[in-house]
């Protein structure tokens, strides 16, 4: 590589490295005081300490039933106020149905999913259950094939929509993806894909326990992990023993303590908490059985899920997700009507206010007065306030600087052995450093200090100390400079590289181009070609009809000719006296010889054109007018 080629990738790798150091001081800026954000929320004060949570959650008068419209209603009355001052409202009246949209459907529906065997009588069960049969999912043999849905309405929650979704039973003759099934009903129901469902009945027949113990438990278990629950929302499973009435009634309270052992050990490491079981019977000529009583545990379970403040933390999220989500797409959509900044922190005190907490907002304002653009993440992360960003903030930067630079641009393995063991090297100083450890003179001088004044002493170990943390630091800033003197040529190299490489992808896509163009050029001259070889054969084709023509012509005038000729030169007594003048009548020519002789004194035509036969006798005519192969009796000047 020439010399000016080599100077412009130092220069740029000089550059290079220089914007990389100011960005990452600018990203972690921006991180600890995105971080801060979160630390100036601060819970609201409410006078009254018994209604603490009952502005924005379900948790209070555990007696009624929850008040999901009046919870609704506050949160978008916080949305209309956090926005009030803002023009977004004007400019897009449908946005606080956008926020509202998904916190809306996560507060007032709810599912409940029915799982089980094939054959268990999950349908039966939904069935008596709605109060209704199902007819939009097709069957065969009994048997479910697609997951079915229909409302469940519960005496103690009529806020709330209850949807019971019937799933395919599992065996070894199908294989049924369940999430892909509650998809499907979610995109029917048009809920959106974060719903979740709050409850699981799990369904297993009773006179199947023992096989499906054998054979059906390791698969139960796959499949169940297929749906991937949500950790932050654990899900109630309700155990239900189907088909009672098949067993003695002696006997059903162990097979409910078997079901709920299966249950439990099929959503063992899922996350969800499993319920007290309950037990159905369904005989062929009779009223259905333990119905009722599982409705009643759905409504404490559903109303135990709403009051829990884990719900309250997932709508929350939700909430705070749609906010973020609307407001940016506004700003971008719309950045003329109001700044970002602006409309960040709308969307910002709106959430919070939704989670039950205040924001200062002097100490808001001064903190990101500094940004270029909001940190629209941080929204999301109020209702959780998650452990990760105080460990951020409490890391050093400088460590943080250097650990991240070094997994950028080196290779990961010798790095992190580096840093590891400069670590320990650190440490370890920091942590055994003790004035013992120093000089004589140090010693000396700290046992007479020691003598005279313990108080000094204690302060010069804590100042010996901090000397070590010092120190510590040096050296990691030591090592950070000769890393980064080494990784100055790799970085010039890498971009020299990187420069070969632009340069040869530009000569293989030039390459390409004309491979292209002459690929074009190549497909006309074939299709040129291709044209005169049709104008060709269509050429050949009107010839060989020509030839074909001419041929025929040929052939019609010879067999003309040869009319003509024998109708010229057929040697009749008729025509040969009209045509010739017979010497025989006058008893003159008896042989060839006599008749060539008469002939030729005749004239020199005559002599030309003599002809005899021993029946006709001598005349005379023109050879070309006969060819002589009717009868070979004839003679003549031409046939001697």
């Amino acid at each position: 590589m020439d010399e000016p080629l080599l100077s412009d990738c130092v220069a740029r790798a000089e550059t290079g490295w220089l914007q990389l150091h100011e960005s990452w001081g600018r990203a972690l800026k921006r991180l600890f005081t995105s971080a801060a954000l979160l630390d100036a929320l601060k819970p609201k004060d409410v006078p009254d300490t018994s209604d603490t949570s009952s502005e924005f959650s379900l948790v209070s008068e555990p007696v009624s039933e929850p008040d999901v419209p009046g919870l609704l209603e506050k949160i978008l009355g916080h949305a209309a106020q956090g926005f009030s001052d803002t023009r977004v409202l004007e400019a897009k009246p449908g946005f606080l149905e956008d926020v509202m949209k998904m916190p809306t459907q996560l507060i007032s529906t709810h599912s409940c999913v029915v799982l089980g065997p094939a054959g268990t009588g999950k349908t039966t069960l939904v069935n008596h259950l709605a109060g209704a049969r199902f007819h939009a999912g097709p069957q065969a043999d009994d048997k479910t094939l697609e997951a079915q849905s229909c409302a469940l309405r519960l005496p103690k929650n009529s806020k709330v929509s209850f949807v019971l979704i019937d799933t395919p039973g599992w065996s070894h003759e199908t294989s049924t993806d369940i999430k892909e099934e509650y998809k499907k009903v979610l995109k029917e129901k048009q809920l959106v894909s974060e719903h979740t469902p709050h409850i699981i009945l799990f369904c297993v027949s009773v006179s199947n326990i023992r096989q499906f113990q054998d054979r059906e438990a390791a698969r139960m278990s796959d499949r169940l992990h297929e749906l991937k629950f949500d950790q932050r929302f654990p899900i109630k499973v309700v155990p239900v023993a189907t088909f009672g009435d098949t067993q003695q009634p002696a006997k059903i309270d162990e097979l409910k303590s078997t079901v709920k052992a299966l249950a439990t050990k099929a959503f063992k490491d899922t996350g969800a908490q499993v319920e007290e079981p309950a037990c159905t019977m369904f005989p062929p000529h009779g009223q259905a059985k333990g119905v009722e009583e599982l409705k009643d545990q759905l409504s404490g379970v559903l109303d135990e899920q709403i009051r829990s403040p884990e719900f309250q933390s997932l709508w929350q999220l939700a909430f705070a997700t749609s906010v973020e989500a609307a407001t940016r797409e506004h700003c971008e959509s719309h950045p003329d009507n109001d700044s970002a900044l602006r409309l960040f922190k709308s969307a910002f005190c709106t959430v919070a206010a939704a989670c039950g907490k205040e924001v200062d907002v002097g100490s808001f304002n001064e903190m990101t007065a500094e940004f270029e653009e909001p940190p629209w993440w941080v929204i999301r992360e109020i209702p959780t306030e998650k452990l990760t960003w105080r460990l951020v903030r409490s890391f050093n930067p400088a460590m943080l600087l250097g650990l991240t630079t070094f997994a950028w641009l080196c290779n990961w393995t010798k790095l992190c052995v580096a840093f590891v063991a400069l670590a320990a090297v650190c440490f370890m100083v920091v942590l055994f450093w003790r004035p013992r450890y120093g000089c004589h003179m140090c010693t000396t001088w700290l046992q007479s200090l020691k003598r005279q004044q313990s108080q000094l002493q204690t302060g010069l170990r804590r100042m010996q100390r901090l000397r070590a943390r010092h120190l510590a630091i040096m050296l990691l800033f030591v090592a950070l400079i000769l890393v980064w003197a080494e990784l100055n040529h790799e970085v010039a190299t890498t971009l020299m590289l990187r420069g070969q490489l632009d340069q040869a992808k530009h000569e293989l896509k030039t390459t390409q181009g004309k491979l292209h163009h002459v690929k074009h050029e190549l497909n006309t001259a074939k299709h040129e070609l291709n044209t005169a070889k049709h104008e060709l054969n269509t050429t050949q084709g009107k010839l060989d009809h020509k030839k074909q023509e001419l041929n025929t012509t040929q052939g019609n005038l010879n067999d003309m000719n040869e009319k003509y000729k024998k109708y010229m030169c057929a040697w009749k007594k008729r025509e040969l006296r009209g045509q010739c003048q017979g010497l025989k009548s006058m008893d003159l020519v008896h042989t060839a010889e006599t008749c060539e002789e008469v002939c030729c004194q005749a004239g020199k035509d005559s002599c030309s054109t003599w002809q005899y036969s021993a029946d006709e006798g001598c005349w005379v005519g023109k050879p070309s007018s006969c060819d002589g192969t009717t009868d070979g009796s004839w003679l003549g000047r031409d046939r001697k």
